[in-house]
């Protein structure tokens, strides 16, 4: 089914209006015609399934058949991407999108080769977001991600404050437990972020974009039964796989069940849940930019040659905590989809309990 977005203006009355170069794609490149259906978002966590109702030279017009369950993860991620060299970054963005990223951060650090003067840094930020509105169509987001400007890294670090956590994929860092004990942080975020979204009514949405304030519409939305999906069931098992669990840099005495080790809490879950009810979201009059902190994730991924000993030391001043993605050293590309891949499953693990 074709994906699109519309502004929430152009959404009235059980109809949506589809104008300007989405109207020429419908109409003219896909053929469309009435009857035919179409996904749309209106870019702030609804998703609408419409039926073609008519088309004009100057619009389409759609009309609601139903809306949706949320496609969206419950807390947000935000990718600080150290600026790779060629076209590299394209393809990280197009992935960061399709594995659930918020908010893509080009950054500035001392490995990074590319150097961006503004005229160069506004044309590559465009073109970012342009892959990342074009992946965000083909995976069913329920947001546009945005690709930021570019950033540097003293800049970033101010930001740690806004951030629940922060996590640092580091190539010399040899602690899996640790690891492993973190992405179960990780899987109560999503524990407590979905659980909030469900007692709020809404999806969390990035800082900048306004909540909708549809309270009653994400369960009253005539969502058809054999389209909703069952997550826990998605994140199955994995034990026919051990190959691939040891490729992860797992000892064999330290080999777990993923799907155990993300469904329940490890032995620690008293000290994590002690941890996150210090900061635990305390009422539904807390404002809504201390609940975006409170299931907001940074990510820290390096250029090619990584991150300087002092960008480590700087970031474990900040309360950055390192993990290890295992034994091998992985291309900038691959550690950001590794890393992304895993953050996505405790997240969406943690809200299907």
């Amino acid at each position: 089914m074709h994906h699109f977005f519309a502004d929430p203006s152009r959404i009235e009355g059980g109809l949506i209006r589809i104008e300007g170069q989405d109207c020429h794609h419908l109409r003219d490149v896909l053929r469309i015609r009435r009857g035919e259906r179409v996904l749309v978002s209106d870019g702030q966590g609804t998703d609408y399934e419409c039926e073609v109702e008519g088309i004009s030279d100057k619009d389409v017009l759609l009309r609601i058949c139903f809306k949706e369950a949320p496609h969206e993860l419950p807390a947000e991620i935000w990718l600080f991407q150290g600026i790779p060299k060629t076209d590299k970054m394209e393809l990280i963005v197009q992935k960061a999108v399709e594995l659930g990223a918020h908010v893509i951060v080009p950054l500035e650090t001392r490995n990074t080769v590319v150097k961006l003067d503004r005229k160069r840094a506004e044309a590559k930020q465009n073109r970012w977001q342009a892959i990342a509105e074009a992946a965000a169509k083909q995976s069913k987001r329920s947001l546009l991600p945005v690709v930021h400007s570019v950033m540097s890294w003293q800049e970033a670090m101010k930001r740690m404050g806004d951030f629940r956590l922060a996590l640092i994929p580091y190539e010399n860092a040899d602690n899996v437990g640790e690891s492993l004990q973190i992405f179960q942080e990780v899987k109560e975020i999503g524990r407590r972020a979905a659980g909030f979204r469900r007692e709020e009514g809404h999806v969390f949405l990035p800082s900048f974009a306004p909540l909708p304030g549809r309270e009653s519409e994400v369960n009253a939305c005539g969502i058809k039964k054999n389209e909703r999906q069952d997550f826990h069931t998605s994140f199955a098992p994995v034990s026919t796989h051990e190959s691939e669990v040891n490729a992860c840099g797992i000892k064999k005495n330290e080999r777990q069940d993923f799907h155990t080790s993300f469904a329940s809490l490890s032995s620690h879950e008293s000290d994590i849940n002690a941890d996150f009810n210090a900061c635990d979201i305390k009422s539904k009059e807390e404002s809504n930019s201390e609940s975006n902190t409170a299931s907001r994730i940074a990510l820290f991924i390096g250029p090619e040659g990584g991150f300087s000993e002092t960008e480590i030391k700087d970031a474990l001043s900040h309360n950055i905590r390192p993990i290890t993605l295992g034994k091998r050293i992985l291309r900038t590309e691959t550690a950001s989809i590794c890393a992304m891949s895993l953050l996505m499953a405790a997240l969406e693990c943690g809200a299907s309990i």
